[in-house]
């Protein structure tokens, strides 16, 4: 898909060195109109990393306005952006302002920073490794019990797979530091979070309206 035409000036004007905060404030509001995966990821940058606090605020509002409206088209800049050491901790900052104004975040997997040092780490030293999005059955996805009851509600999960020469690509759960099994239910792989998320979609209603996902899973017995 092209970008949008408007990226090509919104770009001019946070580039340039004479750039004024009114300037950047338009930017972030003409990023947030946009709301492509491309804008958001600048629009969190202007909110995490401006030097201009009044467009660290008029950033976060867009992205808090866009929380209520569609909070799964964030997931993939969040998760970008999460992904990055450097600006993961004013991106957590980020998150909590959000959540405490009573924004509806995207789902992001609770195993996202470990799992991304993870395959920081193998590819650091030549081991090919992509992520893994999911779901595991489990009561808690980060204790990884085996439920007791036929059906439990779920949440989205992550794992990686590496690659073993001569054998394939070996699944592993860094956050219940075991190797994925049948209890791991695989919908994806990619790169990163932002190749495979689970939720993607626009929602079109009631300027208040909410949207709730619900995921349930239980086990069927095998057929012949």
């Amino acid at each position: 898909m092209s970008p949008h035409p408007a990226h090509q000036i919104i770009d001019e004007f946070l580039q340039a060195e004479d750039s004024s905060a009114q300037a950047r404030r338009n930017a972030a509001v003409a990023l947030a109109t946009i709301a492509d995966d491309t804008a958001l990821q600048k629009l969190l940058q202007l909110a995490i990393s401006d030097g201009d606090a009044g467009v660290r605020s008029t950033a976060e509002a867009e992205l808090a306005t866009l929380c209520r409206q569609s909070p799964a088209n964030l997931g993939p800049a969040m998760a970008a952006t999460l992904g990055s050491p450097e600006q993961a901790p004013p991106a957590y900052a980020l998150i909590g302002r959000l959540q405490a104004q009573g924004a509806i975040l995207p789902p992001l997997p609770a195993t996202l920073p470990w799992l991304h040092l993870a395959l920081s780490l193998y590819r650091s030293v030549g081991v090919p490794a992509r992520y893994v999005s999911g779901y595991f059955y489990a009561v808690d996805v980060a204790g990884g019990s085996a439920p007791d009851t036929e059906e439990i509600a779920v949440q989205t999960h992550a794992w990686l797979e590496v690659a073993v020469p001569g054998w394939g690509w070996w699944a592993l759960d860094p956050t219940n530091l075991l190797p994925a099994g049948e209890r791991h239910v695989k919908i994806g792989h990619g790169r990163m979070y932002a190749d495979v998320p689970p939720v993607v979609g626009t929602f079109s209603g009631e300027a208040e309206s909410t949207v709730e996902a619900h995921v349930s899973m239980r086990r069927v017995p095998e057929t012949l």
